[in-house]
Order: structure tokens, then C-alpha cells, then sequence
């Protein structure tokens, strides 16, 4: 994984020390290099200009905004060192502030060392856009860097109906549950390509057609890195095909019936009332509580 480092330029030491840091993990790390001649004692005429109120000037001259840019897009992510500055608890500048608007814009990660700061004008626009707060512990940032998936809070769902009767599979992975068909969006896939891959993929059934039934966020968990809480939209789904139930992802497919759905909804409040066990509930468990949310306020159960 490769990460630039962005922050103010009185954090330099600092941007030096995470990029070693992110390097003895084995991933690439970015920062200027002239912050590294800086803590040199070297380009002192620059670093004057900097210090000496004329940082707009040095900006210009040294081109460091378009080299920002250029190194957050051939980057995966950008870790952001907020720390404290001018009396402001995890201070972001205006600078650092449009380097996560570049981030936000490529679809590159944004990582912020410490929690938002809640002094500036500007910290509705800094939650509106970054992914992830390490909340000052930088070791949190290691699962990202081995490849673990990371959450990109939108999924696609699909109800498919045969006979009154409507389809299941019961998850072999957390969130072990019921659940209908259902799939992350990664990059920049339509949610109704993804339907139609995920469809397939979990139960052998290729999509005929596709309607909007609902959509908006539910705050369910999945096994992604920082996976609380998803946007979705719900399709009806016309099919063709035979059912072929995913080896490694799904214990079963099965079709239920409405008042079936009712009894694996029952269940899912008995569990979430703290009358099922943990271990119960994975042997034999219930309508995940995501879609027995969507189902009541679809009206079908």
C-alpha cells in the first residue's frame, strides 16, 4: 500500500517518523521532500518564507498544492498527522483541508491520526469526507496496510420470489444470520451491477430484471475493517436459472415462506432482547437484524 502524509508543515519531524514508520511495515510512504531538507537544516530561504508569514508565497513558488495533488492520486490513501496547534486540539489546516478534499474526490483512503477537530469552521466538511480515525493509536492502521477490506458503506440487496414464497441463505461468516442476497459495492460499480454479480455468485440465479424497492442507510455490522454502517438499496428481482449455493460463503439456500420469515424475525428480537446465546443463535439463528429492519419497513413481514 502506498500513503501520503499530509499536515501542516510545523508537524515535519512528525511527517518524517510516520513515513519511517509505514516504511518498517513494509508499505511506501510520501512527504515532500523539502519538509525532509527542512528538518535538515537545509532550504533555509524556503523555510523562512514558511515560518515568516509568507507561506502563501512559497506555496506558489514551490508548486507544493499541485504536487499534493499529483502524489494523492498515484496513492491508495493519505494519513492526516492532526496534532495540536495555535491553542486548536488536532489541528487540520486550510492546506490539509484540501488535500483530504483531493483524497475524497479519487476515492483514495483517508486516515486521520487523531479525531476530528472540533475548533474549526470547517469540521462538518473534514467528517463529511474522511473514512477513518486512528483515535492516536497508529497501530491501528496496520490492519489496512495487510489488505484487509475495508468497508466502503454501501450494499446492494435482493428479494427473490417463487410461488408466495421468498429466498434465503443462512451465512457460513459473521454476521451469521438468515439473510437475503446481498453484496458490498467496491469503486465505482452501479448498485445494479453488483446485484447482478453477487446474485449469481452466492446462489446461481442470473438476473431478467431488477426493481427499486427501497434504499437508505441502516446501521448494521459486517466483517469489513470499520464495517458499522451501510447505505442500501433493495431490488425485487426477476430470475432465471438454477439455485447453486456458494461452497465458501453460505451454509444453505432455502425458501421461506412469509409467516417462516415472521418465526426467523421472532427470532432475531428474542437474540437482540438477550434471550438467545451467542452460540445458540450461530447453530440455529434468526433473520439478521438488518433484514428484519428492511422487510418490516418494506412491508412484507
Amino acid at each position: 500500500m502506498k500513503i501520503t502524509i499530509c499536515g501542516s508543515s510545523a508537524f515535519k519531524e512528525q511527517m518524517l517518523e510516520y513515513r519511517d514508520k509505514i516504511f518498517a511495515m513494509g508499505h511506501e510512504a510520501i512527504v515532500h521532500p523539502d519538509y525532509e531538507a527542512f528538518v535538515k537544516g537545509e532550504k533555509q530561504e524556503i523555510w523562512n518564507q514558511i515560518s515568516g508569514g509568507e507561506h502563501y508565497q512559497a506555496k506558489k513558488a514551490q508548486g507544493y498544492i499541485k504536487w499534493y495533488y499529483d502524489a494523492i492520486c498515484s496513492s491508495d490513501g493519505i494519513l492526516v498527522l492532526n496534532f495540536d496547534k495555535k491553542g486548536i486540539k488536532n489541528y487540520v489546516g486550510g492546506n490539509t483541508l484540501m488535500e483530504i478534499g483531493f483524497a475524497h474526490v479519487n476515492n483514495k483512503k483517508i486516515f486521520l491520526l487523531n479525531s476530528v477537530p472540533e475548533e474549526v469552521s470547517y469540521a462538518d466538511e473534514i467528517k463529511a469526507m474522511f473514512d477513518v480515525s486512528l483515535e492516536g493509536d497508529f497501530e491501528k492502521l496496520k490492519p489496512y496496510l495487510i489488505g484487509a477490506k475495508i468497508c466502503d458503506h454501501k450494499s446492494v440487496g435482493m428479494l427473490v420470489r417463487k410461488d408466495e414464497k421468498i429466498l434465503l441463505l443462512e451465512r457460513m461468516k459473521f454476521p451469521f444470520a438468515f439473510a437475503l442476497p446481498a453484496g458490498h459495492l467496491d469503486g465505482n460499480e452501479s448498485f445494479e451491477e453488483v446485484a447482478r454479480v453477487e446474485l449469481f455468485e452466492e446462489t446461481g440465479l442470473a438476473v431478467k430484471a431488477l426493481k427499486l424497492l427501497g434504499k437508505g442507510r441502516k446501521e448494521n455490522p459486517c466483517r469489513r475493517i470499520d464495517g458499522t454502517w451501510h447505505f442500501w438499496q433493495i431490488f425485487e428481482v426477476e430470475v432465471e436459472g438454477e439455485l447453486n449455493c456458494s461452497l465458501s460463503e453460505t451454509k444453505q439456500l432455502k425458501w421461506v415462506s412469509v409467516d417462516e420469515l415472521r418465526k426467523l424475525a421472532k427470532r432475531c428480537e428474542q437474540y437482540l432482547a438477550g434471550e438467545i446465546s451467542n452460540e445458540d443463535w450461530k447453530t440455529s439463528p434468526g433473520l439478521e437484524p438488518v433484514w428484519r429492519e428492511w422487510l418490516e419497513e418494506l412491508k412484507i413481514i
